[in-house]
């Protein structure tokens, strides 16, 4: 079978159920070609030592270029509540590899949830009509409009994931200063006046001095009057 697969696919996907079958996956992975393993049914254990096959044939190096992982439920059809889907990142965590998710759910959602925690591919049965036909697969496959809108959803949904980090936004920050407060004058203030936090009040927009920076210019002189509520510019602050 495995060299029947060499000569027509360009990937040897490994079912759940082989596993733990240590010759198929070695001869797969003897073969050059990029491999898919699904993970339904098993342990930690026999992954780890389905990954170790892969291994002693191609080599740390290549490992990771070789060998994508897939967290699968082989139940038919999948309780959602049974998806488990963070196995996705533990196995990424785990093994350092592509990890996938296999589906088995009743329509999109586990899948979305997998792509939201970081799955690289995601697998689902697909049947051209659902209706009147009852092995098991049709009922948990996709349509083709289903798979169309699936596939749709899934890009706006790693569309936006971004980044680990905290930074704004470029589409945020033009109304920066418009939506934070800035330091404006409380009442009526005279010309060379030494500013103290009674003077001094918060308002929108922070085109100025913004709201935190109230200790720097307390203290300081105003160098021409300013009436309640004006804002308080730096070219007006000694």
């Amino acid at each position: 079978m495995v060299p029947m697969l060499d000569e027509l696919c360009p990937v040897i996907k490994i079912a759940s159920g082989d596993v733990t079958f240590e010759p198929v996956i070695r001869a797969a992975a003897k073969t050059g070609k990029p491999m898919i393993v699904s993970t339904g049914l098993a342990t930690v254990d026999e992954v780890d030592r389905a990954v170790g096959w892969v291994r002693a044939e191609v080599g740390e190096e290549l490992l990771s270029d070789r060998l994508a992982l897939m967290h699968c439920v082989s139940a038919y059809p999948t309780p959602i509540e049974e998806a488990n889907v963070r196995s996705v990142p533990f196995l990424a965590q785990r093994y350092g590899l592509a990890t996938g998710y296999s589906n088995h759910v009743l329509g999109g959602d586990a899948c979305m949830a997998a792509v939201a925690l970081g799955a690289d591919i995601i697998e689902v049965h697909f049947t051209d009509n659902k209706t009147g036909r009852d092995f098991r697969d049709h009922e948990l496959s996709f349509e083709p409009d289903e798979l169309r809108n699936l596939i749709a959803s899934l890009k706006r949904i790693r569309s936006s994931l971004g980044g680990f980090h905290k930074v704004p936004g470029k589409s945020e920050l033009p109304a920066r200063d418009a939506t934070r407060k800035g330091l404006v004058a409380a009442h009526d203030l005279a010309a060379g006046i030494e500013l103290t936090r009674d003077d001094l009040m918060f308002a929108r927009p922070a085109s100025e001095f913004s709201a935190d920076q109230i200790n720097d210019v307390i203290g300081r002189c105003i160098l021409n009057a300013l009436g309640s509520g004006e804002i308080l510019t730096h070219d007006n602050v000694e």
